[in-house]
């Protein structure tokens, strides 16, 4: 046999030092040929795609639905048969496919409505499909964004934790559209570079600074004024362990943005009951706003209940209350913010209504 040569010998010692330091070339495994080899798991291309892939709603009113179709189109030459079409969450809802047989070349509509919501923010789910004979399944992603036309980034303040009292948020038009800031929860807004309403020109942008820290209770949300018609009040949650609402009703959301109201001049909202409960009467916290119930009817496994609300003449400003909502057996508080504007009025900073006068 071939002796090994002095530079051989080096080049194993060099190769062991390194491999006791976890450098070296490390030898793979010897297989025992007695165990049949397995061979790798090849990814099979499904024969069936979805048209579009995926679905932006882009931004969604609050409480606004959206729809959209995703044709599912089978490119294989064998036919495929859905075994089922799901949604990921109770937010999403699609008609049904299960059972259908898509032939060579064909296609199959798949209808699909992301519920609306009022909380504000990025909403994302999916619907997953699957089929017969080892055909792999398939997976939709969904996404839209709930904002207002003026919307806040991030959508709340997080003080939850210890979180800092002081910061800034990005206000901003959807659509690119030029504003004015008016007011935030009443007062002058600050914003950074420095900014005067009643002087400068709108934008589509701006970056508000908050400071809560001198506060003598932490507000439940920022309420920011603005002239934009479509978009007057723009809320802003801040969350925070004293911000919380007290649930003794089960609803989908437990405030209410009136935006601008002429005094005098009425106006219905809805209010969305998470349970068969009837409400038998409405009540305002507020001297300067009137609340009458409308009516209250059972819908599927919750209730819709409309209510009217009537600022009174000496209304101004920024007005925050709360409505009660009175059951058989329970009371539940909504909040309700709105900016009382005199016909004719675009927006500036005027004297806050609070129940307290």
């Amino acid at each position: 046999p071939t002796q090994p040569t002095q530079q051989s010998r080096d080049a194993a010692r060099k190769e062991r030092a390194l491999q006791d330091r976890g450098l070296g070339t490390v030898a793979p495994p010897r297989r025992d040929p007695t165990v049949p080899a397995v061979p790798p798991i090849a990814r099979v291309a499904s024969p069936v795609i979805a048209i579009p892939s995926s679905l932006d709603f882009g931004f969604l009113s609050p409480g606004q639905d959206a729809s959209g179709i995703v044709v599912i189109k089978n490119n294989g030459e064998a036919p495929v048969t859905i075994v089922t079409a799901k949604a990921g969450c109770k937010c999403t809802t699609i008609n049904s496919l299960d059972g259908t047989m898509i032939a060579s070349g064909a296609t199959a509509d798949l209808n699909i409505t992301l519920t609306g919501a009022e909380a504000q923010g990025i909403r994302r789910a999916s619907v997953v499909i699957t089929f017969a004979n080892d055909v792999p399944p398939l997976t939709i992603p969904l996404q839209g964004e709930v904002a207002l036309p003026i919307r806040s980034i991030p959508p709340y303040v997080n003080l939850v934790g210890g979180g800092s009292s002081t910061g800034r948020l990005v206000i901003e038009a959807n659509d690119g559209t030029p504003f004015s800031l008016c007011a935030v929860n009443g007062e002058p807004p600050v914003v950074s570079g420095g900014y005067n309403p009643a002087t400068d020109a709108p934008r589509p942008r701006f970056l508000l600074e908050y400071n809560l820290s001198d506060a003598t209770a932490i507000p439940t949300y920022l309420l920011i004024e603005t002239n934009r018609p479509d978009c007057p009040l723009v809320d802003v949650k801040v969350r925070h362990e004293s911000t919380l609402p007290r649930a003794t009703l089960k609803m989908s959301n437990y405030r209410q943005n009136l935006g601008a109201m002429v005094p005098g001049v009425k106006r219905e909202f809805m209010v969305q009951l998470l349970e068969n409960t009837e409400v038998r009467s409405v009540v305002s916290a507020s001297p300067f706003a009137e609340a009458t119930l409308v009516s209250s009817t059972f819908e599927g496994k919750g209730t819709e209940v409309v209510v009217s609300i009537v600022l009174k003449e000496e209304a101004s400003g920024l007005v925050r209350f709360p409505i009660v909502l009175v059951t058989e057996s329970k009371q539940q508080e909504l909040e309700c913010f709105v900016i009382a504007r005199k016909s004719g009025e675009s927006c500036g900073v005027a004297p806050t209504s609070t129940p307290g006068g």
